[in-house]
């Protein structure tokens, strides 16, 4: 094997209006950079609908493992005889070929496994730039539950992987943010698509609710399709809110005999001080208009002794330099790692920090893309 293979992962949930003007596929197949490009999806029966998109970008459709990402992208390299392989999403319309190009050298002139970027630089202007020996690696320790993301767990152990990082990457100025930013705005509007929902943060809350005596009550603001409040009321009562009622009524149909849902702006409702033993927030404060506020809501409503499992966005200080701006127009703001804990401080005391690299919960420092912490009200 020594080909070159561009994987784009897709899912039927992918196809937005904007997708065909908004995507990088047509760029990577006009670059020259691979042997073969396709798209690996998960073999199921909404999936087959992406022939359509595959004919339409003249590259292969490749239908896989359905829920091991790492499974589905190996048996993808062995169907196309790939050994260097790249990996990134459609959506990915700002990805730099120039960047893939360099990281695909870095790879070949060494005997790393992955070529990754540095921390505070966003993944998705570049790709996943690995040789197959990667995933054979990955999946042999890789525990079943976190198949979806072998790149995660190679950036949480290390020492098991020859990982190189990119350096070299580039600096965009303000009028590149600008394009990129209207770009997420038409493509990427706010959704409410159960897939990505992060469900580690609610595994760690019902951990915390579990320790409550006789389980406690448990509030989870902005609960979306409800996955995460149904894990809370595993260990205790739970109540989700959300200001979508389409969320709401999903949720009620998914899992209305176990917990509690109710269509509303949570800082529009007027809970009881007190009320609550544990209230979640994932994703949820970078859309708010004042934090400090909000912040002020959810020390009122828990108890004393209770417990604030939050979690939130950090802002890539690269490749937009000096920019303190987040790319997406629905978030009011993003933050810093430090800063976050700060805030956190100023009416709570945080017991437990939590950094989040690629899906994989590890030390604050080592955060990419969002940052965790656990608190009890002052």
């Amino acid at each position: 094997m020594s080909g070159r293979l561009c994987v784009f992962q897709m899912h039927h949930t992918d196809v937005m209006p904007g997708l065909e003007r908004w995507n990088a596929v047509a760029k990577v197949c006009a670059s020259g950079l691979f042997d073969r490009v396709a798209l690996a999806a998960a073999d199921v029966p909404e999936n087959r609908a992406l022939a359509e998109w595959a004919e339409r970008w003249d590259v292969e459709l490749f239908l896989g493992a359905e829920r091991d990402v790492g499974r589905r992208l190996l048996d993808c390299a062995d169907a196309f005889s790939a050994d260097v392989l790249a990996r990134a999403l459609v959506w990915w319309f700002f990805l730099d070929v120039d960047l893939v190009a360099a990281m695909l050298g870095e790879l070949e002139r060494g005997d790393a496994d992955y070529v990754n970027l540095p921390r505070d630089f966003d993944v998705r202007f570049g790709a996943d730039v690995f040789r197959r020996r990667f995933l054979e690696r990955a999946l042999v320790d890789l525990p079943e539950a976190n198949r979806q993301n072998p790149w995660g767990f190679a950036e949480a152990r290390p020492e098991r992987f020859a990982i190189r990082t990119f350096e070299s990457v580039p600096t965009y100025d303000r009028a590149a943010f600008e394009a990129v930013a209207r770009g997420v705005a038409e493509l990427w509007p706010e959704r409410w698509d159960g897939a990505a929902t992060p469900l580690h943060p609610y595994r760690i809350a019902a951990e915390r609710l579990a320790d409550r005596e006789g389980g406690g009550r448990a509030l989870d603001i902005a609960c979306g399709l409800g996955a995460g409040t149904a894990l809370l009321a595993e260990k205790g009562r739970a109540i989700g809110v959300d200001v979508s009622p389409e969320a709401v009524a999903a949720a009620r149909e998914r899992y209305g005999a176990r917990a509690e849902f109710l269509a509303a702006d949570a800082l529009a409702l007027d809970f009881p001080a007190g009320e609550f033993d544990l209230i979640a927030s994932v994703h949820t404060m970078e859309h708010v208009a004042d934090d400090r506020a909000f912040l002020e809501h959810l020390q009122r409503w828990l108890k004393p002794g209770g417990v604030l499992v939050l979690e939130v966005p950090l802002l890539a200080k690269r490749p937009f330099a000096g920019i303190r701006e987040p790319l997406s127009p629905a978030h009011a703001r993003e933050y810093d790692a430090d800063e976050l804990v700060e805030l956190v401080g100023e009416r709570f005391a945080v017991r437990e920090t939590f950094g989040v690299n690629r899906g994989a919960y590890l030390a604050l420092d080592r955060a990419r893309s969002a940052a965790l912490v656990v608190a009890e009200p002052r």
